[in-house]
């Protein structure tokens, strides 16, 4: 689910060819930010005022098999805290969609995980094949439709196989050609399964990241696993409405 963000598109032949020059917050956006954000706007409002367009984009939530409508409506009306909030989250994600639609309705729950999201998932050391291995675990094993939605394509881009990705995707155990692959994929399944790690498994674990490493991989498998609970809890769909899990659970 997504919420109102105001973009301002400025044409500039002469500087941006025939992209338009996209501020957020008065900003300038990178290329891939400008793509991700002014394709996944659905324009409610056009403004036009002196050659610039003002836009106020909503993601909607898409309707569900069964469900009448969204469990938490698109908010309309964003304080001061809440623009800023969704400013900032739009400019390092593209988007204020998926848990973050939610917990904007708490500024401050809003503010930390996006910091500790963008913490974890930009500043981390881990492999970015074995970090999207560990999202996607997490994803297969609670049913989060939109969770997957959003990291397949990353797992992908990252060097995860396909046949890895399209066994977790059918609920099925992947066969690996990779240790460090298998090792992940132990690891976040006995938490999920067991609540906990076995000496032996967590042994491994340690000789193969070493401890600072190793904190890293548990907080953002931790993290995603509460993204996944917001995601279920509140019946969150993916972006175009498709449910690429068949089924929940693993």
């Amino acid at each position: 689910m997504g919420l109102a963000v105001e973009v301002k598109i400025v044409a500039e032949p002469t500087l941006a060819g025939d992209e338009p020059l996209v501020l957020l917050a008065g900003k300038r956006l990178s290329d891939c930010a400008k793509r991700n954000l002014v394709h996944r706007l659905i324009v409610s409002t056009p403004l036009i005022r002196g050659g610039t367009l003002f836009l106020l984009g909503i993601e909607p939530q898409p309707p569900i098999k069964g469900s009448v409508m969204a469990r938490v409506e698109n908010l309309k009306d964003l304080t001061p805290d809440q623009q800023r909030l969704a400013a900032e989250i739009a400019s390092t994600r593209g988007r204020v969609g998926g848990p973050f639609g939610i917990w904007l309705r708490t500024p401050a729950i809003a503010e930390a995980a996006n910091r500790l999201g963008n913490t974890l998932r930009r500043d981390s050391h881990l492999d970015k094949r074995l970090f999207e291995l560990m999202v996607l675990v997490v994803a297969r094993h609670w049913g989060a439709q939109y969770e997957w939605f959003i990291h397949e394509p990353a797992a992908r881009e990252a060097g995860l196989s396909e046949d890895v990705i399209s066994a977790l995707r059918e609920g099925k155990k992947p066969g690996f050609h990779r240790d460090d692959e298998q090792l992940v994929y132990d690891v976040v399944s006995e938490l999920n399964d067991t609540k906990t790690l076995a000496g032996q498994t967590y042994g491994r674990i340690l000789a193969g990241l070493g401890l600072e490493l190793l904190i890293e991989f548990i907080s953002a498998a931790g993290f995603y696993t509460m993204v996944a609970m917001m995601l279920n809890a509140f019946d969150v769909a993916t972006p175009d409405g498709t449910r690429p899990l068949s089924q929940r659970g693993s």
